[in-house]
């Protein structure tokens, strides 16, 4: 309380002959105020919940090389073995096949549905087969689970902030309304919706557009395409050493297909993609916080000088 009560007499003293004191003050407030907001949104925005789920899920990633001795097998037959047995892997919860349609994933494919020919909205699109919900823990209506949604291109699932922007086109606009790819015959019924998301920690909530892929799907339509392969593990049986676990005892398994089409299988954990900071945000804070420890250390400088000042004013010489 003394210690306040000086200082407070110190900055009085001052302000009879210079009035920068004050100005100093009000700026360091403002430029604390600035720091201590944008690290508190950034908090906040940091751990609000991204609406799915990568703990304990890995991508299984193939490599091509070397020679096939099967050449009638297609690369979708070759995903589709893998998938097979990896869900019936004992310590994977669920798996699934997907082409450029991981979250937080630079990999991705764009499309736009209407209502009625008049009211557009522009998404991404999910490529996937059923147990995309499962692996990412997406949450999902309970009565139509994507799972069972009939696989094709006339069936779509929509995420929330795709169908909240069709509600605010067209707000008639319900889970029973037909939506169209602009040619004016197509009809694509809606199968479901899942809840909000986004696709990164400081992103908005995303419009998603989500295809059942089934079988003779992928072998028709995506016979060569590379495609991407994620799987969840059961919490009891994840731990820092599964990854080589994996390569050690699982990938055998499945390399007793691979070598007779040439792949070779190599896991990745998603642990380590959390954070996107955009350039902008990070020079921002870079250069507040260079400028906060500019003005303390001008503050502590004036600081002593009124110190000086005061006790010269306060205690003269007998």
């Amino acid at each position: 309380m003394k210690f306040t009560i000086h200082n407070l007499r110190m900055i009085k003293a001052r302000f009879s002959s210079n009035g920068w004191v004050l100005a100093e003050l009000f700026l360091v407030f403002i430029v604390m105020w600035f720091l201590c907001d944008s690290l508190g949104c950034m908090k906040y925005t940091f751990y609000r919940p991204l609406g799915y789920n990568i703990e304990h899920v890995y991508k299984l990633s193939t490599v091509v090389g070397g020679e096939s001795r099967d050449t009638s097998l297609t690369d979708a037959d070759k995903y589709l073995g893998i998938l097979a047995k990896l869900e019936q892997e004992p310590s994977v919860e669920a798996a699934a096949l997907c082409y450029w349609s991981l979250p937080m994933s630079g990999s991705n494919s764009y499309n736009a549905l209407v209502v009625q020919d008049t009211s557009w909205v522009q998404g991404r699109c999910i490529y996937t087969t059923g147990g995309y919900m499962d692996v990412f823990r997406i949450s999902e209506d309970p009565r139509h689970p994507f799972r069972d949604t009939p696989a094709g291109w006339n069936n779509v699932t929509l995420s929330n902030a795709a169908f909240e922007r069709f509600r605010k086109k067209m707000p008639e606009f319900s889970q029973t309304t037909p939506l169209g790819n602009g040619d004016s015959v197509t009809i694509i019924k809606q199968m479901g919706k899942t809840g909000a998301f986004r696709s990164y920690r400081y992103g908005v909530e995303e419009p998603w557009f989500f295809y059942h892929l089934g079988e003779n799907m992928i072998k028709a339509e995506f016979a060569d395409n590379w495609s991407q392969i994620v799987f969840r593990v059961k919490p009891a049986a994840d731990g820092p050493d599964y990854r080589e676990k994996f390569l050690r005892e699982i990938a055998p398994k499945l390399d007793m297909i691979s070598s007779t089409w040439a792949l070779r299988l190599v896991v990745h954990t998603w642990g380590s993609i959390i954070l996107h900071w955009s350039s902008s945000q990070v020079v921002r804070v870079i250069w507040t916080t260079h400028l906060v420890f500019l003005l303390i250390r001008l503050s502590r400088s004036r600081s002593r000088r009124i110190r000086s000042d005061f006790v010269n004013i306060e205690t003269p010489n007998p």
